[in-house]
């Protein structure tokens, strides 16, 4: 699962005195559309990524990597989780699988004993994560820029 939080600190200074004079940005409706915007980009690089390994036999896992509704934490940081969602079809198994289940199969591998077939690990999360936090916060940086803009001018 990934979960992208914004910590205020990643701004530069005069954005940060900014926010301090703004009401509470991050309870803002505008804010959580940010995060939609953002959490939904990062699901499209997730699906890109899980087609580009090749994990895509059946489509369902890519069809499952979605966003969650935006959730508050104990601390109260608005975030989004991404992740594969739900249960797979059953293809005549006895058993319900989810969707992050075999998410994670492919992220980390499953080691089984012969005469089973092992899943290799394939990072599709951890790499994909790597390789584009930096645009997934300039979106919700720029985001939070035009907030403020809004909110107190600037």
């Amino acid at each position: 699962m990934a979960r992208f939080e914004y910590d205020a600190s990643q701004l530069d200074g005069d954005i940060v005195t900014r926010l301090k004079v703004a009401h509470d940005v991050t309870t803002n409706q505008a804010f959580e559309q940010i995060l939609a915007q953002a959490s939904e980009r990062l699901a499209e690089y997730f699906r890109g990524e899980l087609q580009v390994l090749g994990l895509n036999d059946t489509g369902q896992l890519i069809d499952s990597v979605k966003p969650t509704d935006t959730k508050t934490s104990k601390d109260g940081a608005k975030y989004r989780d991404v992740y594969p969602q739900g249960n797979r079809e059953k293809d005549g198994r006895s058993k319900v699988v989810k969707n992050a289940t075999v998410g994670f199969a492919h992220e980390y591998g499953v080691h089984r004993a012969p005469p089973n077939e092992s899943t290799p690990a394939q990072h599709w999360m951890s790499n994909t994560v790597d390789n584009v936090a930096e645009e997934i916060l300039n979106i919700i940086q720029q985001g939070v820029e035009e907030i403020l803009k809004k909110e107190i001018g600037g």
